[in-house]
């Protein structure tokens, strides 16, 4: 089942905002080229089931642990940021645009992640 689409104002999404500007600057910093990326494909993306981008994620680790193994620390990184892609194009699914995305992450890092990353790291230990 697709999520409802949409910012938080309740109305939908524009087309993909690839010129997006969020405090001066590209919505997305030096992600903002991963997203424009993925413009082209924007509507398959849209049309993804949820259960796509938790495969691709598990993927992504399994590939990252593969190089961490052969010494390959920068091809691990290649896949972390292969994660945050993946990450956008779920924001994307979710009919976000970078505009947005700007503004959910600050107020998420505001309000989920200063002063409480402690807890969070147990609450996810292995």
């Amino acid at each position: 089942m697709r999520p409802n689409q949409g910012s938080d104002s309740g109305t939908d999404s524009p087309a993909p905002a690839s010129s997006a500007l969020w405090n001066g600057g590209p919505a997305l910093g030096p992600f903002q080229p991963i997203w424009n990326a993925w413009d082209v494909a924007d509507g398959e993306v849209r049309e993804l089931p949820l259960a796509h981008f938790r495969e691709a994620l598990r993927r992504q680790v399994e590939e990252m642990q593969e190089h961490l193994d052969n010494g390959r620390p920068d091809a691990a990184a290649n896949e972390g940021i292969d994660m945050i892609s993946i990450a956008l194009n779920v924001l994307r699914w979710l009919g976000r645009n970078p505009e947005d995305i700007g503004r959910i992450a600050e107020e998420r890092a505001r309000k989920r992640l200063e002063g409480q990353t402690a807890a969070i790291l147990e609450k996810y230990r292995v």
